[in-house]
Parts: C-alpha cells; sequence; structure tokens
C-alpha cells in the first residue's frame, strides 16, 4: 500500500510539473501516444523559443527524463520549449516494416512535430533532438535525415550502430532478423546514415561514457565522423549506461545547443 502510494504521488509531481500534456492516438500506433511539453515559465505571448525533442531509452517512457531531473528548470534556464515523447516500451523510433502498428517515424513527423509547430511559438531557425540510449539513435537518425529542419543533433550513451546489436533489445521484433533484414538494419543505424546525410552544416554532439557497453560504438561513429570531416563534439569520461551519467550529459548537450542558438 505504502509502494502504490509513493508510486501515485511521484506520477502526480510529474503531472503538475509538466506544463502540457500531449496526447495522439493513430493506428499506426500500438496505443495512444503521450507527450509532455515545458515552456519556459518566463515566456511572454508571441514570443518564439528554441525547440528541443528529449528522447528516452529502452524500457522506459515520456515519463523518464523528468523523472530523473526537472525538464521544467532546464525549459527556465535555457530558455527553449522542450518536448518529452514517448517512444514506447521498445519502439526504437523507427518505421518498422513487420509491424503496421508501430510507424514511430510516421508518427514523429505527421502528427508530432506538426501539433507542437502548430500549437507552440517556435523559433524555426533553433530547433533541436537528442535523447539517450535507443533515444540516441532515434535522434541521431531522425536528425540526420532531416538536417533542414533540426539545427543539430545529439546523442547520450547512444546505440548508434545497431547492428552491433542484433538479438538485444526487441530490435528484431521491429526489423525482423539481421541476417535476413540486414538492408532494414542498415538504413536504421545512425553510422550508415551518417555516410548517407553527412553534409558541411552537419552538426552533433555525443556523450558516451568509457565504461558504458555502447562505448566501442560510439567510438566507431566518431572515427566515421572525422573520416568525413563532420562538425562532431565527442565527450567522453568515466561513467556507465545511467542516470548520473545522463543527467550530466543533458547539461553539456543544452549547452552546446543555445552556443548555436542566433
Amino acid at each position: 500500500m505504502r509502494k502504490f502510494l509513493f508510486i501515485w504521488i511521484l506520477f502526480l509531481s510529474v503531472l503538475i510539473n509538466a506544463q502540457d500534456v500531449v496526447k495522439i492516438n493513430k493506428s499506426y500506433l500500438p496505443e495512444e501516444n503521450t507527450s509532455f511539453v515545458f515552456v519556459p515559465k518566463a515566456s511572454k505571448p508571441n514570443t518564439a523559443h528554441p525547440l528541443l525533442f528529449l528522447l528516452h531509452g529502452y524500457s522506459g517512457s515520456h515519463l523518464d527524463w523528468n523523472n530523473n531531473i526537472s525538464v521544467q528548470k532546464l525549459a527556465d534556464d535555457y530558455g527553449f520549449i522542450i518536448v518529452c515523447p514517448d517512444g514506447y516500451h521498445n519502439g526504437w523510433y523507427v518505421n518498422s516494416p513487420k509491424k503496421q502498428n508501430s510507424k514511430y517515424e510516421k508518427f514523429f513527423w505527421k502528427d508530432l512535430v506538426s501539433y507542437i509547430t502548430k500549437n507552440y511559438k517556435i523559433d524555426n531557425d533553433n530547433i533541436f533532438i537528442t535523447g539517450l540510449s535507443m533515444g540516441g539513435h532515434g535522434a541521431m537518425n531522425q536528425y540526420l535525415k532531416n538536417q533542414n529542419f533540426f539545427k543539430a543533433g545529439g546523442s547520450m550513451s547512444g546505440i548508434l550502430d545497431i547492428r552491433l546489436f542484433p538479438d538485444k533489445w526487441e530490435i528484431k521484433d521491429l526489423l525482423g532478423d539481421y541476417k535476413s533484414n540486414h538492408i532494414d538494419w542498415d538504413n536504421n543505424s545512425a553510422i550508415v546514415n551518417l555516410k548517407k546525410y553527412k553534409s558541411p552544416k552537419t552538426k552533433i554532439i555525443v556523450d558516451c561514457g568509457t565504461e558504458d557497453f555502447a562505448y566501442q560504438s560510439n567510438i566507431n561513429f566518431l572515427n566515421e565522423a572525422k573520416s568525413f570531416n563532420v562538425d562532431i563534439k565527442f565527450n567522453e569520461r568515466k561513467g556507465n549506461h545511467d542516470w548520473h551519467f545522463w543527467t550530466e550529459s543533458i547539461i553539456n548537450h543544452l549547452n552546446y545547443f543555445k552556443s548555436l542558438v542566433k
């Protein structure tokens, strides 16, 4: 009973601190999607703000970021509108060729981005995206493929080459087994999309801990970026795949994004 009460109080506190809750239900989603939207409290009418999409990791939800750091404070401190969408337990932010009700990329652009840009005063020249782990993979892919929309993209402990993990985290439920569906795996690996979509204006920030199981895939991504002369800010430090690392990394990313706002 005490455990249930604690969870309920935590849930209520998250809702209270979220300025807006956006719910979207589509047939190409596994269930209704919920996003939190945090607007700077000092926002004035008709003032356009930079926008950040902040993605969570595998087995998480839209609640994760605000459960571990005050996203409202981040929005207030940096003057960004911050959107925390639900990527589902194992959605991987992709359009699944295997599941008709798991077309996340379609939802992101057709529904979520459309809703946010229509209903909030956005500085269209300063839109960014980042995320952790599964969300780092998702953020980097969305950024690389849509650089006319985003000014820069980031990843924290991202799975930047999903091909290195063919049997992990239910990825094959969405893309099929790697051996028979390697083209779909290639098309959804950030390290492949880096080569495919790199340009002189590409700007990337990546954080990864040296004790993280994803560290080598991040180093591979860094080396690939360097080989293409891509503008990449790479932060490595002692750390693991955990919230202690990510709550430090989000500050790095917001500082970097803020430095790009003109």
